[in-house]
Parts: structure tokens; C-alpha cells; sequence
């Protein structure tokens, strides 16, 4: 399972994302790469607002990923998740699908995971938010149970798998799962759940050797989902190595006819329904006729004087983004309790 977190930047899927999940011709043409039964490999977007293109993100809809909340602020510190009341996580989870879905065309009943920001939930309280606004899991808990790795687990029990950041699901919830974090062992012996926070490789084979020791961990012990959680950063700068490694180890697991590289949802799906290799053809449906794709000429809206965080009142910022929808009067921001609740949310 290939997650991005954090903003989709045009950049970013111009020359980031096409070269993961395309692989290049002959003719010098990408084409989507393809998972046994002839699908495209997808992967999960969770995605927090400021800084994100809703154009890029429409049209990684449209090619199959999978478009997941990751709130609107992303506000530091960290511990800020942790002091605020469920109503302020409510506010900006419900404003993250309302905005994904009419400037990004993502269709709200698809959207149904959700990663903390930080890493950082509020206990119970964020599941109960996440069971109330129709999400089906969460991923935001890591834990050091690797060996062999867990598998995601539902909230209908009281859960064994750890809890790294206080405060903790202690209780029983049905209906919501967690497809947690698996930690990684990096090439300095450390964990790490975030492939970025990993040792940062000093070459192209210390990158493909971080990628397969730990799928081996998952491939040759229990088969649980092997989640590979990126940021856009680890390829950056000194980081164009990572991202040959990472195209190299996908062309591995492409000869393998017994792994499956898809979304969150489409992997938990399997979960709840686990189905045989000689049965999969047909089990994930990548039929995305009824996405909406990227209009011609998609429409450029502005925002100056921009205070919200990095920027503040006395170093005000611009914002841009492009939607194929009417832009918005104000910048889109976190839509206020008592509006959520006339509209209905």
C-alpha cells in the first residue's frame, strides 16, 4: 500500500507522482502500471488543504487513487490535536471531505479514510468523530509489532497493538478499523513509521535495501498489508536516488503474481473479504467511468492577505489553487460548527 501525505501539489504530481505510478515505454510513454489482474496499481492521498491543487487532486481521483482526509489546518504544534475539543475535530474533518468534494469532485461517500495530523488523535474521541462522519478507518497509529507485522484491526474490541502517542483507544468502538502504521527497521537498526523519518539512505541501493527488508518482513512472514507511508520530501533535493529505488522495487514486486499494490480501502476491503489468488480477477473494481475527469481549462482562483498559518497577520501570504468549479469568494478554510450543523453535517 503506496500513502502520500500532507498537500497535493502540481508539482508534485507533475513529476512526482506519474513517475511512481507510470512506468515508462519503449516509445518513451508512461502507462499505468498494472497489478496482476490487469488494474492500475493506486495508492492513498491523505490530504490536508493548504497548498493543495484540487485540479491534481481531481485528477488523481479520476485515475484510480484513492483521495483520504488529513484536516484543513494541519496547525502546529502537534499537541494542539490533543487539547481541543471533538467538536473542533468534527469542524475540520467534515470541512477536509466538504472541500475535496466540490473543488476536487471526489465524491463524498469515497472518502472514507483518515490519517491525524501529526500522527496525533484525541483517543477515542477522534474515532467517535470518524464513526459519526461515515469513515470507515483511520491510520494513524503506529506500532512496533513488526515481527511479524500486525494486520489492520477492527475497533469492535478493546485493541492489543500499542499506542505510541497518548492518549490511547482503550475502549471499544464498532464499526471503525485501523490500518495502523507498521514500523520500519531502517538501515541504522532503528524504527521508524514514516518512510521519511527513516535513516535517510545515501544511495540508490541503501533506498532498495530499506524498501525490500521490510516488505520481506510482511511477504515471507504473515502476508499482513505492507504499508509504505511517503512524503513528498523524501525524493527531494539529494532524494532523486529514492525515487530510483523506489521505481526499481516496484518493477520487482510487478513479477510477483501473488502481491497486489492497491489503496487503503481496497486493501481493508480484502480484509473483511479474503479471497483467494486464483479468485482475485474482478475482486477490486477499477471501473472509474463515473469520476468526473479533468475539465479543458481549469479555473485559477486567488487569495491575498492570507493570515493562517505559516503566515500571520504582520507577514500576510497568497494562496492559489485551481478547481474545475466556481472559485469560492473567500479562501476555503475550516467551516465553522454551527454551519456544518445548518447544512447538516
Amino acid at each position: 500500500m503506496l500513502s502520500f501525505d500532507e498537500a497535493v501539489r502540481v508539482q508534485d504530481y507533475n513529476h512526482l507522482y506519474q513517475q511512481i505510478f507510470k512506468k515508462l515505454t519503449d516509445d518513451r510513454r508512461r502507462m499505468p502500471r498494472l497489478n496482476p489482474d490487469g488494474c492500475p496499481v493506486t495508492g492513498t492521498f491523505f490530504i490536508s488543504h493548504q497548498f493543495t491543487d484540487y485540479a491534481a487532486v481531481q485528477s488523481l481521483y479520476k485515475e484510480g487513487h484513492e483521495i483520504a482526509a488529513h484536516s484543513i489546518s494541519k496547525t502546529l504544534p502537534a499537541e494542539y490535536w490533543k487539547n481541543v475539543p471533538r467538536s473542533k475535530w468534527h469542524e475540520e474533518f467534515v470541512s477536509n471531505k466538504i472541500w475535496l468534494n466540490q473543488l476536487g469532485n471526489v465524491k463524498s461517500a469515497d472518502i472514507v479514510g483518515l490519517r491525524a495530523p501529526y500522527l496525533q488523535t484525541l483517543g477515542i474521541d477522534t474515532l467517535i468523530m470518524a464513526q459519526r462522519n461515515s469513515f470507515l478507518y483511520d491510520s494513524s497509529y503506529a506500532t512496533p509489532f513488526n515481527d511479524p507485522p500486525f494486520w489492520p484491526y477492527t475497533f469492535d474490541y478493546q485493541v492489543t497493538a500499542g499506542c505510541a502517542i497518548e492518549p490511547c483507544v482503550r475502549k471499544s468502538l464498532p464499526g471503525v478499523w485501523e490500518i495502523p502504521l507498521v514500523d520500519w527497521i531502517d538501515t541504522n537498526n532503528t524504527l521508524c513509521e514514516n518512510v521519511d523519518s527513516c535513516y535517510f539512505p545515501l544511495d540508490k541501493q541503501e533506498a532498495l535495501d530499506l524498501l525490500e527488508s521490510n516488505f520481506a518482513r510482511h511477504y515471507l512472514t504473515n502476508r499482513a498489508p505492507f504499508p509504505i507511508n511517503l512524503r513528498a520530501r523524501w525524493f527531494y533535493n539529494d532524494g532523486y536516488h529514492n525515487l530510483e529505488a523506489l521505481q526499481e522495487f516496484l518493477d520487482s514486486l510487478a513479477t510477483k503474481k501473488d502481491v497486489w499494490i492497491v489503496t487503503y480501502a481496497q486493501a481493508l476491503n480484502w480484509v473483511m473479504n479474503p479471497t483467494r489468488v486464483a479468485n482475485m480477477n474482478g475482486f477490486f473494481n477499477c471501473d472509474f467511468s463515473s469520476r468526473q475527469p479533468l475539465c479543458v481549462q481549469p479555473n485559477v482562483c486567488g487569495y491575498y492577505n492570507i493570515t493562517h498559518a505559516p503566515n500571520d497577520a504582520d507577514h500576510q501570504g497568497d494562496r492559489f489553487f485551481m478547481t474545475c468549479n466556481t472559485c469560492p469568494v473567500e479562501y476555503p478554510w475550516v467551516i465553522p460548527l454551527e454551519e456544518l450543523r445548518r447544512r447538516g453535517f
